[in-house]
């Protein structure tokens, strides 16, 4: 071979190549010996080495300990909007790579900081004069940064399944899906409801048990009044299947982009063809 090919082949072929032909064999045939055995393996293990060096870092694509943690404290109520801003635009880089998908939703307190950065509007926030102090709710723009990590991270089938199941994921998509958010922030809540339907938190949405009319209101045995205020300061509970289902067909509703009602009309085309869910319970809701 001239030089310039030589350096072309594999390094085994350079190797048997470079090997004294076997005594009384065939015109042209070698064999490797021990020693060119040995110095290729040599050159493996260094190679592996290597390559392990250029891997170290913590699961989900952290550098260090000290990397996550202040990026995680960065994610915290009463940080700096511009700080949490920041910090989750470091996890979305990281949340880009499918092999940290699973190691950053598996660390818990990813998951909170994700979460209190989705926290969606408390519309008591404030009133009670009573409360303890309590730090700023996160803007809108850190709603959208952390909703855009999530929607990451529910491109995987796997975390798909068990983020559909997560109280405080249906909480944020479903309560940030309200007319009132901005439009940049529903875009990201739409397409996280549509990847939270796919892993099964559509599978019963049926909404008949509640009349078309609402029946005439009465006053409270309790307390009297009308309407009732016995559950009044309680949380409203808005994570049923019933209203993941409502609030993702409010992205199908005229308006919205062309491409977000695509993509909306596209989940509700594979629930109905999907042989693992009863798609007379999907039709069961009259949104």
């Amino acid at each position: 071979l001239k030089g310039h090919r030589f350096h072309c082949l594999p390094r085994s072929a350079i190797a048997v190549a470079r090997c004294p032909a076997v005594p009384g064999g065939a015109a042209g045939v070698s064999r490797p010996s021990a020693m060119a055995v040995g110095t290729g393996s040599d050159e493996d293990e260094g190679a592996a080495a290597d390559a392990e060096g250029e891997q170290e870092g913590l699961p989900g694509g952290w550098q260090d300990e000290e990397e996550r943690s202040q990026l995680l404290a960065s994610c915290q109520p009463g940080t700096p909007d511009e700080d949490r801003v920041k910090a989750l635009l470091e996890i979305r880089d990281k949340a880009t790579y499918p092999e940290n998908w699973e190691p950053l939703w598996a660390d818990a307190e990813v998951r909170a900081a994700l979460l209190a950065c989705a926290d969606p509007p408390d519309p008591d926030f404030g009133k009670n004069p009573f409360a303890d102090e309590e730090p700023d709710p996160p803007s809108d723009l850190v709603r959208t940064m952390a909703l855009t990590v999530l929607v990451s991270l529910a491109t995987s089938p796997a975390l798909r399944l068990v983020m559909a199941e997560d109280a405080g994921v249906r909480n944020a998509c479903v309560c940030n899906a309200d007319e009132d958010r901005p439009a940049l922030l529903r875009e990201r809540v739409f397409l996280a409801l549509s990847c939270i339907a796919l892993g099964g938190a559509c599978a019963d949405p049926g909404d008949d048990h509640i009349p078309l009319q609402p029946p005439t209101p009465r006053a409270c045995e309790v307390c009297g009044l009308c309407p009732c205020v016995c559950r009044a300061g309680e949380k409203v509970d808005r994570t049923s299947d019933m209203d993941v289902c409502n609030a993702m067909m409010l992205g199908a509703a005229r308006g919205q982009p062309s491409r977000i009602r695509a993509d909306i009309c596209g989940t509700l085309c594979t629930l109905a063809l999907s042989s693992v869910q009863d798609p007379s319970k999907v039709w069961a809701n009259r949104a």
